[in-house]
Formats: structure tokens, sequence, C-alpha cells
């Protein structure tokens, strides 16, 4: 029994060896197995392999199938976080539009910005833009970090003009 699970464990690329050859055992023509001398291999380990044939086919078909279906999943989760990502970015205030395209306007898109501000603390909080850096020292007096725009929202402005920023 301990054998068959480690069957089932096998990796995909190796299941598909075994379907591959115990495929070819069970379905050659009798002359080519004659030729390689598996008739009486056939003969004597026929239900075995076939038992091996048919669950390394099956595993092998609910791989791809879930290959399949993941795929397409992710697609569409892709393809509705980024109609989110453009709903949020349209619907942003003109206060929280004008902080953005001011740290477009820098070459590497960073800024120093006040860490005690609201504006700040919200889009921080919203993965628009994050703290280029985990330590910081700061003044006292002008309690400024930089801060850099996420690329995504680099990329969304880019392929959507229309946000308004």
């Amino acid at each position: 029994m301990k054998d068959f699970i480690a069957i089932l464990k096998l990796p995909p690329s190796i299941l598909s060896a075994l379907a591959l050859a115990s495929g070819f055992i069970i379905l050659a023509p009798q002359n080519i197995l004659e030729k390689l001398y598996f008739v009486n291999f056939k003969d004597s380990y026929g239900f075995q392999i076939g038992i091996v044939f048919v669950v390394s086919i099956s595993i092998l078909i609910v791989y791809s199938l879930m290959k399949i279906i993941k795929f397409f999943y992710d697609k569409y989760n892709n393809k509705r976080i980024s109609e989110n990502q453009y709903r949020f970015l349209k619907e942003l205030d003109d206060n929280e539009k004008s902080l953005i395209r001011e740290i477009l306007s820098k070459p590497d898109y960073t800024l120093k910005l006040p860490i005690n501000n609201g504006l700040v603390r919200k889009l921080e909080s919203m993965y628009v833009i994050l703290p280029a850096g985990s330590t910081h020292l700061v003044n006292g007096y002008d309690m400024r970090i930089p801060y850099f725009l996420q690329p995504w929202v680099i990329e969304m402005i880019k392929k959507n003009p229309d946000i308004g920023i």
C-alpha cells in the first residue's frame, strides 16, 4: 500500500513517463513486444502495469485540469484586481491626485513626505505609496521620510490617462 501511495506523490514528469511506458507495454502490437522481449513481462505483470497506466493517466488528467482551472481563475482575479485599482485611482479626491502627480514628476518617483499627515497615511494604507526603507532617521521638527509610488500605480496611470492624474 505504501508503494501505491508513493506513486501518487510522484511529480507530473515522472507520472508522464510511467504512463507512456506502461501504455506502450499494454497497447503495443505483439510483434514489437516480441522484438523487445516484453511478451513474458506483459503476461506476468499485465494487471499491475494496467493499474499503473490507469492511475498515472488519471492523475495527469486531474493535474492538467487543475492547472487549466487555476490559469483561468488567476486571469479572472487579475482582471478584477485591475478593474478595482482603476476604479480606486479614478475615485481619489483632488488632494490625493495632486500628491500622486507631484511624486510622478520626480525622476525616481520618490518624494519626502510628512509621516504624520493624514493624506500620506491614507495613501500608504491603500498601498499607493510606501516608505522607501524600513528604518529612517527623522528630524523631530520636520518629520519627513522618502515615500515611493507603487509600480502598479505608475503602470495604471500610464495605461489609463483618463484617470485624471
